[in-house]
């Protein structure tokens, strides 16, 4: 799971690449900003194993009774390495309920 300290780069990254044309990137900011602070939301990121700050990538899904996957984030040099699928388990009960 995401911690608090994940969030500016998840923030700044998703904003800058998912905003449709046309789009401000301070509405980009606040739209992902809403979605994040969602009670439902799951944020996942993964770091280097020995360095919690480092974050490969991360993921962000809504775990309601219809789950969503809002955006997966992967380093550009790190895609391909099956570390989206490490993201993705799971993405059907993302709160890990039975």
């Amino acid at each position: 799971m995401g911690r608090a300290t994940d969030l500016p780069f998840v923030v700044d990254s998703w904003s800058k690449h998912s905003h449709v044309r046309g789009e401000r990137l301070r509405d980009a900011t606040a739209r992902v900003r809403a979605i994040l602070a969602a009670p439902t939301t799951v944020l996942r990121v993964v770091t280097l194993p020995d360095d919690d700050d480092a974050i490969l990538g991360w993921s962000v899904l809504t775990s309601d009774a219809s789950p969503k996957l809002h955006y997966v984030y992967l380093r550009r040099e790190l895609r391909g390495q099956g570390i989206a699928r490490v993201l993705l388990a799971g993405v059907d009960n993302p709160r890990g309920k039975p």
